[in-house]
């Protein structure tokens, strides 16, 4: 009884329509989880979906929740039928597509007319010596097999790979979607330029993510690149990375899209901010924390204010715009009093006050996904085997009988070129005779 069961469940496993209903339905969760917002706050789901009319007299956020919406490519239903999915294409594969392969590598003759028969395209030719056949097949590189007066010629054996390799390229896109699942990590920082950095303020942790503690980063430099129009071009970061022991991992130059990788960290450039500007008033040296303003035309602003009060009622404000190192100096009215430059005396209230510099940090996004690899290279076998799909697999069939000689073949596509292999062994004979 159990191995009726066993077989009954294998059999269903290898069945197409349930790989395609498996593969729709995997489809179907994934435009979901698309749709809805995924992986956030309890307050997010009932701000957005409180408004929608309750089904099945269940709001909608509260079905949201308890199905496991918001998280869809997390839940347990899902990674099951990603697994059903990848045994499937496995069963499928041991079971159809390698006997398939097996068979397609032997090789058996034909003897007679209604063997003949059964083929796509058959001839009957006059009759010529076997050895002219078997220098023709060779000539448009078939592998020829002869058995007294019969011969049997395939080519294009890399074309009955491709089904094999697509199962294992989606098998292995789907194993790395799981590792994805259990093993990233991403944390975002936002460091000083000139200072150290751990791994840490993750904002994506899954249930086997590995922080590695004993990988240090520096800032170096962080420095903006800009348009003719003063627009931002590209912004930078000189960042190296460090064992415990101090000891230099890699250095390397990051820019938005370029990022420093190192084993399986990634660590991408993402914003910037301004932190503080420091000014020189007399003989002391000031270091004004800054605040970010997002003005109305999607500019960034940032504030600087100088109290000349102990009761810091009465100062100056200073605007910086981007990184150009120039300061704006206003009055508490919001007049515009001068601009400074970098390195430049002014005086405020007969204080000699010199810009000395602007302290700038960089945004950055550090990701570890040890299912990437894996994705990456099932997409590769994934071209491959499309590659692979457009090479035709011909067999050929010859048979010399005392009157004539039997032609006949099989091609699993491009029947046209097939047609051109026939012709040519045709025009062959032709020529001989």
């Amino acid at each position: 009884m159990k191995k009726k069961i066993t077989w009954l469940l294998f059999k269903l496993l290898t069945n197409l329509k349930t790989a395609i209903v498996l593969l729709l339905l995997i489809a179907s969760f994934s435009i979901v989880g698309t749709i809805i917002e995924q992986d956030k706050s309890l307050e997010f789901y009932q701000f957005h979906y409180s408004s929608v009319s309750p089904l099945f007299g269940i709001a909608l956020w509260q079905f949201i929740k308890l199905f496991g919406i918001d998280h869809i490519y997390t839940s347990l239903w899902f990674l099951v039928l990603l697994l059903l999915f990848s045994l499937s294409l496995a069963s499928c594969t041991f079971s159809i597509q390698f006997p398939l392969l097996k068979i397609s590598k032997q090789w058996y003759f034909y003897k007679y007319q209604y063997q003949f028969n059964r083929l796509n395209l058959t001839r009957t030719l006059r009759k010529i010596p076997i050895s002219i056949c078997i220098s023709n097949l060779n000539k448009i590189n078939y592998s020829v097999f002869q058995q007294k007066k019969k011969l049997y010629g395939y080519k294009g054996l890399l074309g009955r790979l491709s089904p094999i390799i697509v199962h294992l390229s989606i098998i292995l896109i789907l194993s790395g979607t799981i590792i994805s699942i259990f093993t990233s990590f991403v944390c975002q920082q936002i460091v000083p330029r000139g200072e150290v950095f751990h791994l840490q303020n993750l904002t994506v942790s899954k249930y086997f993510s590995f922080i590695p503690q004993n990988t240090i980063g520096k800032v170096h430099n962080f420095w903006i690149d800009y348009n003719t129009d003063g627009s931002i071009s590209q912004f930078f970061s000189d960042i190296e990375l460090q064992n415990s022991n101090g000891e230099l991992l890699q250095r390397k130059t990051i820019s938005v899209n370029t990022p420093l990788i190192y084993k399986n960290l990634s660590i991408y450039q993402t914003d910037w901010n301004i932190v503080s500007v420091q000014l020189k008033l007399g003989n002391n040296i000031l270091q004004l924390p800054c605040n970010f303003v997002q003005s109305d035309n999607s500019s960034r602003l940032w504030t600087v204010y100088l109290p000349i009060t102990s009761s810091l009622d009465r100062g100056y404000i200073f605007i910086i715009s981007g990184a150009h190192k120039i300061l704006f100096a206003y009055n508490l009215k919001g007049e515009l009093l001068f601009s400074i430059l970098l390195n430049q005396l002014f005086y405020l209230h007969n204080v000699p006050i010199i810009f000395l510099d602007i302290f700038t940090s960089t945004g950055l996004q550090i990701k570890s996904d040890f299912g990437i690899p894996v994705i990456y290279f099932g997409f590769l076998l994934l071209i491959i085997s499309i590659i692979f799909s457009y090479i035709n697999y011909c067999q050929l069939w010859f048979s010399l009988t005392p009157l004539f000689l039997l032609v006949g073949g099989n091609t699993n596509r491009s029947f046209l070129n097939f047609e051109e292999d026939l012709w040519f062994i045709e025009n062959s004979v032709n020529k001989y005779l």
